[in-house]
């Protein structure tokens, strides 16, 4: 569906531009409601970056800065005034963008105006009519309907296509084996139109216009195996980065004090963490597994292993914060604005998360020793969480 070089390009812009925002980025005020739910009304003006997690995400003011959100539904009708990071089951933009525009959704729909680039990783990808786009749009989809007027050039790969808006630089498309590229009635290709295919027949034209040449380029069936394996590996990627992200904001949110203490435990004992870790990791099973031989054993096998299972996958959180903490720390010394924080109000604890769990995310798909790394992480975060409600009971049998 994507090919490896664009989707690397892609991925790549919508990964680390995290990494954008932490500068100049700071929590926003906190819009969730009692239900998880986040909510900007029409006449409230956010003057700074804008960040938040929740089932539902609904933007309708005006946000002077930029926007990382990421939920089951996401609506941004207000306008933003920076650039849109999102990840989410469906997103919908009708606002006005003033600079960039990277998701990655089930469905994505922008129908505004974009004054930069275009970046989208989704299942159904639409472009409606009164869109603008003051640069390039580069994307990989399921379906692809792209509509309204695009300066830029437009550079994608979908199942099927349908281009019906205006189009002022080159497009350059990619199909797949079974899927067309249909040139709609109001489509108008300025200048050039370039399509690989299986065939060349997969090129319907239904009355648009391509005022250049248009090229077209044979791909084999093992060449869009490969671009389908990566796309998805890549996608999913994505959107488990962002949902681990959600994970570690609720999990901050609730109990902070119980993830310092972790996190703590994780910074000044790393060895014997691992150590733990490893012992953990081993013993559990066995012992949720004799659990077994009786019939009476069996509820707390199958609660144990999800108990478990649930402290492998959240053990990832605490070690990116421990990481994120260490190279903020490092990165603030070395620049010499390691400030210290001031007292009564405490330091934050979502950048350290973001770019600790960015990193993990980045060293765990190093291929041969990404799985190394990644076993090393669980063992970590398993040892830390386990040692550390050791300590808290420990402690509370003595008070």
């Amino acid at each position: 569906m994507f090919g490896l070089p664009k989707l690397l390009i892609l991925s790549a812009i919508m990964s680390v531009a995290v990494f954008v925002f932490l500068p100049q980025a700071t929590m926003a005020k906190n819009y969730a409601t009692d239900q998880g739910n986040i909510y900007v009304g029409s006449n409230e003006v956010v003057n700074n970056t804008f960040m938040d997690f929740g089932g539902t995400v609904d933007i309708r003011g005006a946000i002077n800065g930029d926007v990382i959100v990421g939920g089951g539904n996401v609506t941004i009708s207000g306008s933003v005034s920076g650039d849109v990071l999102s990840a989410g089951g469906n997103i919908k933009i009708t606002g006005p963008v003033g600079g960039n525009v990277r998701v990655a959704g089930g469905t994505v729909e922008i129908d505004s105006k974009v004054g930069k680039n275009i970046n989208v990783l989704a299942g159904t990808f639409v472009l409606g009519d009164k869109s603008e786009v003051g640069g390039n749009v580069l994307f990989g989809a399921g379906t692809a309907n792209l509509s309204g007027k695009i300066s830029g050039y437009v550079d994608g790969n979908s199942g099927n296509i349908d281009l019906a808006g205006e189009f002022n630089q080159d497009v350059n498309v990619t199909i797949d084996k079974n899927g067309q590229l249909v040139l709609s009635p109001n489509a108008m290709v300025k200048t050039n139109l370039k399509f690989s295919a299986a065939e060349e027949s997969q090129l319907v034209k239904e009355g648009g216009v391509v005022q250049g040449q248009t090229t077209f380029n044979t791909i084999t069936r093992q060449t869009q195996t490969a671009q389908k394996h990566w796309s998805g590996y890549f996608f999913w990627k994505l959107v488990s980065l962002f949902g681990i992200l959600v994970v570690g904001l609720v999990l901050v949110s609730l109990h902070r004090k119980g993830v310092e203490k972790v996190v703590h435990q994780l910074i000044n004992k790393p060895w014997s963490n691992l150590g733990w870790g490893v012992v953990y990791s081993i013993i559990t099973p066995i012992i949720l597994i004799l659990l077994a031989a009786t019939i009476i054993g069996i509820p707390l096998l199958l609660i144990g292993f999800a108990v478990y299972a649930i402290l492998l996958y959240i053990g990832k959180i605490f070690v990116g914060l421990a990481l994120g903490q260490i190279l903020i720390g490092k990165i603030a010394k070395m620049s010499g604005k390691n400030k210290p924080v001031k007292k009564g109000k405490e330091a934050s604890l979502i950048w350290p998360m973001i770019l600790g769990l960015v990193v993990i995310v980045i060293l765990i798909s190093i291929p041969i020793i990404g799985w190394i790394i990644k076993l090393l992480v669980l063992w970590l975060g398993l040892g830390a969480i386990i040692e550390s409600m050791k300590k808290s009971k420990a402690t509370a049998a003595v008070a």
